[in-house]
């Protein structure tokens, strides 16, 4: 027994030594536990309830690697478990862990999770191992406890060292008997769940180098990161491991229907669910929709699963809450319920983690878009493509329109290829090579739904603004003297912008391309001078096939700015020696979908009619800020509010005004704007608004060259002005306030007194002295100059 204590320990004399049997009042293994990540084992209650295979699925490979654990004669002590995101890996290797505890196998396990503190990262992987050793081989207790009560700090020291104390050396003391033949196993799963790319592949490493001096067998579940293939693809690796792919097949459909269809039958029949689902008749669901949730699971028990916990919601219908599935599968802005939380959470975890997240998500929204538009136009009149391996074809075309380097694109994609195949580009082209796909079917929806991706929204109007300025650029500066392949965004560019154009945002970008494009030189001729002369009768068949966007139908935003689609691209002029019947139709088409964004801005005003007064004070050229807001006696904040609806089209810095004519032309003509004119009415108040501000001239904010702006903005407003007795009387006003400060006056002084006197004249009730008064005013202090 003890003969003293210590502060911080008890201590036993044994054969003259001192002994520590605790630290701080508790044992090694005590000790240890306070170092270990809990919530990591297979059983623990931080991950119940846990991803298990359902009865009687997956059972061709469950069976496999019990086999593998089984043989004590294996050559290889390291098995691979890898496949896409959501492929079951959890649930497998769940599944053999608790077959293994009931076979007394299991010596620990650990699940890494990459959105639990304190199990996505390494710091206490061979610490917990450890722990778990201890309880599941009593033998190997003593050594492992021995070790922490000799150095505590073992637990905060690196890997290797805790993988060498607390593990190898334990297991190499334990006395076997000759030619006794065990084995435990250890699983690790969500190795790519583990922060740090270095930390990953570090583990494999310390795990292969005992591999061979341990009586364990290792399983590693994890999704084929590059960095972690390429390790498994080391010689070293090669010769040690064996690998078990979780691929998409037969086999894995009727897993998957099986699943559904069991947990179906047990939704109809559950308690929670009787009073909803005793009319709803069998077998529910039926065999077809069955089948398209067995297609859209595409192989993935993750997407399964999370239908099932959608559809099993105790307070909702069934039968409903699968309806709703099924209409998101058609149209993923059908609903607003989100079912695929847990789908998404696993998208947005990848996605985010990626180290080129901007570029990335540029890369998978042309992907997309690609994809959709099917090239078969250009694979049939380019037969050279058909020789081509089509993966590289796709990602070069990627990177041409991106104005990427080769081979930049697989970087990008690096991070995301549990969701997205890519195969190695250096591999020769055989049968079974698959080429680029999405693995999981509903990452398309994902990418198109805002309210499931968030921040990660991949908007393809503005994808497609983005292809179609690549394609503008490249028909501008096609390549020469270049390998094949250097082509094939160019030759994509001549035959396919217009598609792109035609479902795009009004992107400023896109609008500055569009102004600078020559159709003739950089675009027609391209394609008429291959068979087709260039006849008026071809380029009217050319043009009439442009489809251009609608954006009063789909407008672009908050961000869309329009103002350099307000002046007409050289496009759209016709060419001297084409007749004016020829570029008529796509004017007019032109222009209608201009008209159409134009009234779409308006309408979104509390007060277009105040908002059309004060562009009218304004008209298109640059006008300081402060006649606004005398005239509409409103702060600076409250006119740039008047104005936010059409801010995208004004000059800023203290003044407003349109910045191009033509959304004056538009506001200016009845039929083109209709309730947005800019009528006599409108000129009326903004005149009186005008003159109403005559004050600030005086002030000390307004300089010199103001008064120019003033006096001939007013004049213009004036000459459209209805006739008013509340503006004649403000004219009297004015003329009295100008009489009496000359020095307000300015050179542009005559084109309003020109203006009044006509404005005057046009009045049957105004004063005729009041106009003499006018016709004089000013003479002497500036005509005579």
């Amino acid at each position: 027994m003890p003969i003293f204590q210590s502060p911080g320990g008890q201590y036993v004399i044994s054969g003259g030594n001192f002994v520590e049997n605790t630290y701080n009042g508790i044992n090694g293994l005590q000790y240890l536990q306070q170092a270990i990540a809990i919530g990591a084992s297979h059983d623990s209650a931080e991950r119940y309830p846990p991803p298990r295979c359902h009865p009687e699925t997956r059972t061709s490979v469950i069976n496999s690697i019990l086999e593998w654990v089984a043989d004590f004669e294996r050559i290889c002590n390291i098995l691979w478990l890898y496949g896409p995101a959501g492929a079951g890996k959890s649930a497998i290797a769940q599944t053999i862990a608790e077959l293994c505890e009931k076979s007394k196998q299991l010596g620990a396990s650990y699940f890494f999770s990459r959105m639990v503190s304190g199990r996505n990262n390494a710091r206490n992987l061979f610490s917990t191992i450890a722990y778990q050793l201890a309880q599941s081989i009593p033998e190997i207790l003593d050594f492992i406890e021995e070790t922490v009560r000799r150095d505590p700090t073992i637990v905060n020291k690196s890997m290797d060292v805790q993988l060498q104390k607390l593990i190898v050396e334990p297991f190499r003391r334990l006395p076997l008997a000759e030619g006794s033949k065990w084995s435990m196993t250890i699983i690790i799963d969500g190795l790519d769940e583990c922060q740090d790319e270095d930390v990953q592949c570090k583990i494999l490493e310390l795990i292969a180098d005992v591999s061979g001096s341990l009586p364990i067998c290792f399983i590693i579940a994890s999704r084929p990161e590059t960095w972690i293939l390429d390790v498994f693809d080391d010689d070293v690796f090669q010769a040690i491991t064996n690998r078990c792919e979780l691929h998409h097949s037969k086999s894995l459909d009727d897993d998957i229907r099986t699943y559904l269809q069991s947990e179906f039958t047990r939704i109809h029949h559950s308690r929670k669910h009787r009073r909803t689902m005793r009319t709803v008749p069998k077998p529910w669901p039926s065999p077809a929709v069955l089948d398209d949730l067995v297609s859209k699971a595409t192989g993935q028990f993750i997407h399964s699963a999370t239908v099932l916990r959608f559809v099993d919601d105790p307070y909702r219908r069934p039968s409903e809450q699968l309806q709703i599935i099924l209409d998101i599968s058609r149209d993923p802005s059908s609903s607003e319920v989100t079912p695929f939380v847990e789908l998404d959470k696993l998208y947005i975890g990848i996605l985010s983690n990626s180290h080129h997240k901007e570029l990335m998500l540029r890369i998978l929204g042309i992907l997309r878009a690609l994809i959709l538009h099917a090239s078969t136009r250009f694979s049939a009149q380019f037969a050279f493509m058909e020789k081509l391996d089509s993966t590289n074809d796709i990602l070069r075309l990627v990177e041409q329109l991106l104005f990427l380097n080769p081979g930049d694109s697989y970087l990008a994609l690096r991070d995301v290829n549990a969701l997205v195949y890519i195969p190695d580009p250096k591999a020769p082209r055989s049968p079974l090579r698959r080429d680029l796909y999405f693995f999981h079917a509903s990452f398309y929806d994902f990418l198109s739904d805002n309210k499931r991706c968030q921040d990660l929204f991949v908007r393809m109007p503005d994808i497609q603004a983005d292809i179609t300025i690549s394609c503008i650029k490249m028909m501008r500066n096609p390549p020469s003297n270049a390998p094949v392949e250097d082509y094939f965004g160019w030759i994509y560019a001549i035959f396919h912008w217009e598609y792109h154009w035609s479902r795009s945002s009004p992107k400023e970008d896109l609008l500055e391309q569009l102004a600078q494009l020559d159709i003739v030189t950089s675009w027609m001729n391209m394609i008429l001078h291959i068979d087709i002369p260039m006849t008026p009768d071809r380029y009217r068949d050319v043009l009439s096939s442009i489809h251009i966007p609608d954006y009063a139908a789909k407008p672009g935003g908050e961000s869309t700015h329009l103002d350099v689609l307000m002046e007409m691209p050289p496009f759209m002029r016709s060419p001297a020696h084409l007749s004016w019947d020829v570029m008529q139709p796509i004017f007019l088409r032109f222009l209608g979908a201009l008209d159409g964004s134009f009234r779409h801005y308006f309408e979104r005003s509390a007060d277009y009619k105040l908002l059309l007064v004060l562009l009218c004070m304004s008209g298109p050229k640059p006008m300081p800020l402060l006649f606004a807001e005398r005239g509409l006696n409103v702060s600076r904040v409250g006119v740039e509010a008047i104005l936010s609806p059409v801010s995208l089209f004004l000059h800023s810095n203290g003044y407003f005004g349109v910045k191009v004519d033509m959304l004056w032309q538009f506001l200016m003509d009845p039929l083109r704007s209709m309730k947005f004119v800019m009528d006599m009415d409108v000129h009326t108040d903004a005149a009186f608004r005008l003159l109403d501000s005559i004050d600030m001239l005086d002030s000390e904010s307004c300089k010199p060259y103001f008064r120019d702006i003033y006096y001939s903005r007013c004049a213009s407003v004036l000459s459209l002005a209805a006739k008013s007795q509340k503006l004649i009387d403000k004219l009297n006003i004015v003329h009295n306030h100008i009489a009496d400060y000359p020095n307000s006056m300015s050179p542009k002084f005559p084109e309003l007194r020109h203006a009044a006197v006509n404005y005057l004249k046009r009045c049957d009730n105004a004063p005729e002295l009041l106009g003499e008064h006018w016709s004089r005013l000013g003479h002497k202090h500036h005509d005579t100059k």
